[in-house]
């Protein structure tokens, strides 16, 4: 099911404002600048930018376990969106 494009928008806005308030300040910065601040040419470009984003803070060894949490939280939100986007492939 396609969800509404401002979805993922305003999930990725909450996720970095609780980032914030959690301590991670700049990762919260990164998020804003990739969702507000680069024209994107397509919804999916923005999710896999997204999702490489939340999935290399999480590599990040010094990430404190609410941190992660939250950033768990945003992958399953963008993975969800990547789904939801995809075209199925339908044999010849």
């Amino acid at each position: 099911m396609k969800r509404d494009a401002q979805a993922i928008y305003q999930e990725m806005d909450a996720l970095a404002a609780e980032l914030k308030a959690g301590g991670a300040a700049e990762l919260a910065q990164t998020i804003d600048h990739r969702v507000h601040k680069i024209a994107w040419t397509s919804r999916s470009e923005l999710l896999e930018e997204l999702r490489n984003v939340l999935a290399d803070a999480l590599d990040k060894s010094n990430c404190s376990a609410p941190i992660r949490e939250k950033l768990l939280g945003g992958l399953v939100a963008v993975d969800r969106e990547i789904k939801a986007t995809a075209i199925p492939f339908k044999p010849a």
